[in-house]
């Protein structure tokens, strides 16, 4: 038996050609004259199965009617009367054995049966007639299953609507399986948040201070990741749940509310929004400052009771991130502040920063320097340390392209050598924007620098 493959190249089905299925490959195990396993491939446009009579050609259709037909099956007629007038019936069973002929004996009165696999012997046997979907079109694919047609035009509907909002498909397809699962009025919510947070990026409101209609505060902690990713931002300290390539779709949304209903502070920050009540946190790296306060290094407290401290530090240092707070030693006059994000506005109501000298060190990205750029506005006497072009360039090595899609512009409050670490971080990735966080910086490169800055005030 010998297969060619079809002349004629293989053809996409044209468009408005309904979806229908095709064989694509016939496997045949221990199957007439086909010992062990046979694998054939069916072409789109067409396959010739060529050989001399008795090859096996029929053997392969009746094998395939064997698999779509129902039983019991009446194997190719014009076979069954073999040359010599003999009755050559073909069953399953037959086929199976491997049946290869019917021997008369001398007197012509009875025969014996010759099998390839004769009675007795242990094998398998089977046919598989593997099939495609063809179809001209993804919808068209889609709606073949009619349990799928209903999610699918909700989801190309509902995608059509958040790429309105300028989405970045990127971010948004990973979470796209729960946009459609989504019942219709909190879609809607979630459009008209999207929307909002895009018109007012930098609102400096609380939570339930957002006029969008339905909107509070445990609806946004639970459906803030899917409102950041229309938004084209990650969320904080979370990964994309993935769809088809196999993440963990639940990272989603959150399925149940902490005790006090709160928005991460992180994720609130990417929103433009502010939490209340807000806390602060600070260190004391002077003892002296410690002993009043029954030796307390690291306080967290509301604002006012951080302002109503008694303190009178000589220096304050403004550390963006808390892991890079932590490498600070002692220092006598010294007072760290660290994780302010973007609530930089609690720098106007701290009276002990009024005389103190004050240093801020933050992420060397673009999101980093526009918060120096209005930490400064706030506090105009602020000096930065570790935020130049020096810095950037020796450690452009450990950047990371950035994963963020919106940044608001600095104010127009950076020093020149400020202003230049920016621009060594724009587009110098492969064009990407590089990220360099405090955290990448040599922790000994870091203290070094911090604890000159420090000497000289």
């Amino acid at each position: 038996m010998t297969t060619r493959p079809p002349v004629l190249q293989s053809r996409a089905p044209a468009e408005g050609t309904p979806e229908q299925f095709r064989i694509a490959q016939v496997q045949l195990l221990n199957w007439g004259r086909y010992s062990n396993l046979e694998t054939m491939l069916v072409g789109r446009a067409g396959t010739a199965i060529l050989g001399p009579t008795g090859a096996g050609k029929s053997q392969i259709l009746d094998a395939i009617a064997a698999v779509l037909m129902p039983n019991p099956q009446e194997f190719n007629q014009a076979a069954r009367d073999d040359r010599r007038g003999l009755r050559a019936e073909r069953t399953v069973y037959s086929y199976a054995r491997g049946k290869t002929d019917q021997i008369l004996d001398n007197n012509r009165h009875s025969s014996s049966t010759a099998y390839l696999r004769p009675p007795g012997t242990e094998f398998a046997s089977g046919v598989a007639v593997i099939t495609h979907l063809q179809a001209p079109t993804v919808d068209a694919l889609a709606t073949a299953v009619p349990a799928l047609a209903t999610h699918w035009r909700a989801a190309r509907a509902r995608w059509r609507q958040v790429v309105e909002l300028h989405a970045i498909a990127t971010i948004v397809k990973p979470y796209m399986r729960q946009i459609v699962d989504l019942d219709d009025a909190d879609f809607q919510l979630l459009i008209a948040a999207a929307g909002w947070f895009t018109d007012n990026p930098r609102s400096g409101l609380t939570p339930r201070q957002v006029p969008v209609e339905g909107m509070h505060t445990k609806w946004l902690k639970r459906h803030r990741r899917l409102v950041l990713a229309i938004l084209g931002l990650v969320p904080s300290n979370d990964q994309p749940p993935e769809d088809h390539t196999g993440n963990n779709p639940s990272t989603a949304t959150d399925t149940g509310a902490s005790a006090d209903d709160e928005v991460p502070a992180a994720d609130l920050d990417l929103l433009g929004l502010l939490a209340l009540p807000r806390h602060i946190d600070i260190i004391l790296t002077d003892t002296a400052d410690r002993s009043a306060i029954a030796g307390l290094r690291h306080l967290r407290a509301p604002i006012a009771e951080i302002a109503g401290l008694p303190l009178r530090p000589s220096i304050v240092l403004i550390v963006e991130n808390k892991e890079s707070a932590l490498l600070i030693p002692d220092h006598e006059g010294l007072v760290v502040i660290h994780s302010l994000g973007n609530h930089l506005d609690a720098l106007t109501h701290l009276p002990w920063l009024n005389d103190a000298s004050l240093l801020y060190w933050g992420d060397l990205d673009r999101p980093g320097i526009t918060l120096l750029s209005r930490a400064r506005a706030l506090q105009p006497r602020l000096q930065s340390v570790l935020m130049d072009p020096g810095t950037v360039q020796a450690h452009l090595h450990l950047a990371v392209p950035e994963r963020i899609n919106r940044v608001d512009p600095p104010l127009n409050t950076l020093l020149p050598h400020e202003q230049a670490a920016l621009e060594a971080l724009t587009g110098t990735l492969d064009g990407q924007h590089a990220q360099l966080e405090q955290e990448r910086l040599p922790a000994a490169t870091a203290l070094t620098a911090i604890l000159a800055a420090l000497l000289h005030c």
